[in-house]
């Protein structure tokens, strides 16, 4: 199998093409997230933690942080799964990428709260994690 690296080159990373574990032998070409995606994740990350997000003022909601984590885990799932980039990889939408994200937990935390419009499967998918070990 053909890695891209041999014994001299150990820390080189893998050229295309390369072969991962149990996947055919195809032509790749590493991607990086852009940086505006970084930037937008990195603020949102940010204001969820420190409890100053704007769309859940008022939301007592960072107890859930240690207490109910698959409720934070939905809100980043949302966030994922609705943020738009475009072809250079800048973020379109991410005020509405955080509003329907917070939706959730503003609904989680105060259930008289209505998500409106209601979500869309594709929006609440929590997709598979990544393998154990690294692929590169």
């Amino acid at each position: 199998m053909n890695t891209g690296a041999n014994k001299t080159d150990a820390f080189a990373p893998p050229t295309a093409p390369f072969a991962l574990p149990n996947a055919p032998f195809f032509q790749a070409k590493l991607m990086k997230l852009s940086n505006d995606f970084s930037g937008a994740l990195r603020t949102f990350a940010y204001f969820m933690s420190s409890g100053t997000q704007y769309t859940l003022e008022g939301v007592e909601y960072l107890s859930l942080y240690g207490e109910e984590p698959s409720a934070i885990e939905m809100v980043y799932a949302i966030f994922a799964n609705v943020l738009e980039l475009d072809e250079n990889g800048r973020v379109l939408n991410a005020h509405y990428a955080q509003k329907r994200a917070t939706d959730y937990l503003r609904a989680y935390c105060a259930p008289s709260f209505t998500v409106d419009p209601p979500y869309e499967q594709w929006e609440i998918e929590l997709h598979s994690p990544p393998p154990r070990e690294d692929l590169i």
